[in-house]
């Protein structure tokens, strides 16, 4: 099935991402093999990334602010400055987990990684330049 509107359970920057990533899956001819679920898992996926950047924003000001407490301060302001690094923390990973999978996932499947694309038959690297290995579709039926 090829994807075309963006589902409107998504938001307007997964939406942003989708129309790119459509013109760059078109352009190496594979939008044809995506789904448009994995697309737009994909596409939210991405989109995340600035609430990651803000996930690690609040990590290192609890990194610091432990940092702060360890000299000197009471006993109970050192047990809440790490209860807040480690609530941080695991927001971040949890997040970044969630994210990192998705989009490591697509990319290894639609010519993302080097395997990929060698998989796929994309532009390939054969030592001196890059290369088009990809066979033409057969667009007939039988």
């Amino acid at each position: 099935m090829r994807p075309k509107e963006p589902p409107s359970n998504i938001s307007p920057d997964a939406q942003t991402v989708w129309w790119t990533t459509i013109q760059n899956l078109r352009g190496i001819d594979l939008l044809h093999l995506v789904s448009p679920a994995e697309l737009a898992a994909f596409c939210a996926a991405v989109a995340e990334m600035p609430t990651l950047q803000g996930l690690m924003a609040c990590v290192n000001e609890a990194s610091e602010a432990v940092a702060k407490t360890q000299a000197g301060a009471a006993r109970g302001e050192q047990q809440a400055a790490l209860k807040r690094m480690k609530d941080a923390h695991k927001a971040y990973d949890e997040a970044s987990s969630r994210v990192y999978h998705v989009i490591i996932n697509f990319s290894r499947k639609y010519g993302g990684t080097p395997a990929s694309r060698a998989r796929l038959g994309l532009m390939v690297w054969n030592g001196t330049k890059w290369v088009r290995t990809r066979r033409k579709r057969n667009n007939k039926s039988n």
